[in-house]
């Protein structure tokens, strides 16, 4: 009888030995070769200049209001300082008339922090009454009411601005850890896969991704999102659905440049097309994005999300050579003990 834990024990242990020699290889290449991917820039322009067209005065909200001022910042588009000095100012303004209390949700400071992260500006002395706002992203018994999506968007938070909270971020990292589902997903509730969760928990734990843990959390939930791919390279909200949806799309894509795989990752080609070119079939005139196909209109939501994608710093993929080849090791045990 096989001891499958035993091989991938010795997995571990050859991946442990083998990284100096496979470090030096990478870094002669990476020193040889040009490895960042780039978007269109054309195509990124005209969807943040779609995006800024609907979101002309930028709110405290998950719709024309971060998410939109993440992605217009980080597009290059030639916006005004008065742009993002407004919504700086109506976080302080908030911040000063809630008293510092923004609800029950406490994505709410973690989004706010990514973005005012960002256009430069700081997350701590906000307002006259001074609030930080990781006094509250780091209330771990607060941020975990809200389930899986409080501590991916806090861990986002922390690593993104550079907190210094590690203890915290700790505890985050293995809350999201123990709530990954047996078949590799993460969801809202357990053992309800949830594609935008899964994507964003691997986006998360990608940026701080310093144990063999992590990879191997990571590894198998891209195995989970690879084995629900559509032939056309879309994704769905979950399994459960039929329709692909460009949110879900979005965030795959987000996590896949976070974590360094290519844009053309076996893993992630269905009949030659890749979630790049599924995101693209959504993409109507103008730059915007429908949320589905058969929608008539483009969607606010879908083309902040797709603007996220799209302006995603693509990890250099060459520099994963390491990764990659335990990537695929690892999946090839992971599929042996799910059959």
């Amino acid at each position: 009888m096989v001891n499958k834990k035993n091989d991938f024990n010795t997995i571990n242990l050859i991946q442990t030995l083998m990284k100096p020699l496979f470090m030096f290889i990478i870094l002669f290449i990476f020193a040889h070769s040009s490895v960042y991917a780039s978007d269109d820039s054309q195509k990124i322009e005209e969807t943040a200049r779609y995006v800024l067209s609907q979101a002309t005065i930028p709110t405290i909200s998950s719709t024309s209001g971060e998410w939109a001022v993440i992605g217009i910042s980080h597009s290059g588009l030639n916006v005004p300082d008065s742009y993002f000095d407004s919504y700086n100012a109506r976080v302080s303004n908030i911040l000063d008339e809630k008293n510092g209390n923004l609800g029950r949700k406490y994505t709410e400071y973690s989004r706010i922090a990514i973005a005012l992260n960002s256009i430069g500006a700081p997350t701590s002395n906000i307002g006259e009454k001074r609030f930080n706002l990781f006094s509250y992203i780091n209330d771990y018994d607060k941020v975990i009411l809200q389930g899986i999506n409080g501590p991916i968007f806090a861990l986002t938070a922390k690593v993104l601005c550079g907190d210094s909270d590690i203890e915290t971020a700790q505890k985050y990292k293995e809350f999201i850890l123990n709530h990954q589902n047996s078949d590799g997903s993460f969801g809202l509730s357990q053992n309800m896969p949830d594609t935008d969760i899964t994507a964003m928990a691997i986006s998360a734990l990608s940026l701080c991704n310093d144990s063999q843990e992590i990879d191997n959390a990571i590894n198998k939930a891209f195995l989970y999102l690879s084995s629900i791919q559509k032939n056309d390279g879309s994704f769905t909200a979950n399994p459960n659905e039929s329709e692909g949806n460009s949110e879900s799309i979005s965030q795959v894509i987000i996590a896949m440049k976070r974590y360094g795989l290519s844009p053309h990752d076996s893993f992630f080609t269905k009949n030659g097309y890749t979630p790049y070119d599924a995101l693209d079939s959504y993409r109507i005139s103008g730059g915007g994005y429908l949320h589905l196909k058969s929608d008539a209109d483009a969607n606010q939501i879908a083309s902040e999300q797709a603007l996220l994608a799209l302006t995603e710093v693509q990890k250099p993929a060459n520099m994963l050579i390491y990764d990659r080849i335990w990537f695929d090791a690892n999946v090839k045990y992971l599929e042996s003990i799910t059959k």
